[in-house]
């Protein structure tokens, strides 16, 4: 059956909410977390990108002959920006590893955990999880969300130069976009959705759904 859960707040005020507390197969909205731990505990200034780090999926490192050493900032955007796996398990790799990611959300207070594998793939995190991660980036962390390329959701009607903080997720049915948009008065949007169509390159209907209510709410709020 599909799901859907958002959560819209600005300031201290919940303006939106539909069971934000709902836990999803995360896909990539993990790897806020893992941005959010390097941030705040560090990791290797340079990280080794090994051959067995080569992953399927999103991300240009795979195409590279590796081994390669990069500075864990360049890591860090290429998983957000454009989502890239290898990137992301080097990122893991010269932060500690899985283990210390998820001790690191246990004793922040997250429910969200990295799992690597079924059924939870990535990992499991909930629209309420990610905005409060989102929240709580540095100023470091949110100049990387504002790298995301991927505006097929919530981002779908801004302007470019809107400036909106934000993160996706898509793997199978789910497809998730939650962060902050910018200005005197900040607007955390989150929307988590599961059971649509498992193709990724098509109009996805939630996609367009996102990008459609993102319009209505800053129509609202003008």
């Amino acid at each position: 059956m599909p799901q859907a859960s958002w959560l819209v707040t600005r300031g201290e005020e919940v303006l939106a909410a539909n069971e934000p507390e709902r836990m999803y197969q995360s896909a990539s909205m993990i790897k806020t977390f893992l941005l959010a731990a390097v941030l705040d505990e560090g990791g290797d200034l340079r990280a080794e990108v090994e051959v067995r780090e080569r992953a399927d999926g999103d991300g240009v490192l795979k195409l590279l002959d590796l081994p390669v050493r990069r500075p864990m900032k360049e890591l860090l955007s290429l998983m957000i920006a454009v989502s890239d796996n290898t990137a992301t398990r080097a990122v893991l790799h010269g932060y500690g590893g899985a283990e210390r990611l998820n001790g690191w959300l246990e004793r922040e207070g997250y429910a969200s955990r990295w799992h690597g594998g079924p059924p939870w793939g990535m990992g499991a995190t909930s629209a309420a999880e990610h905005e409060r991660v989102v929240r709580a980036l540095p100023p470091a962390g949110v100049e990387i969300l504002l790298q995301q390329q991927d505006r097929r959701s919530l981002a779908r009607t801004l302007d470019e130069d809107v400036p909106f903080a934000h993160k996706t997720g898509t793997i199978d049915r789910v497809r998730h976009d939650g962060g902050v948009l910018l200005g005197e008065a900040p607007l955390f949007v989150h929307a988590f959705t599961d059971g649509g169509p498992v193709k990724e390159w098509v109009d996805h209907p939630a996609c367009v759904a996102m990008g459609a209510a993102m319009a209505r709410t800053l129509e609202h709020l003008t």
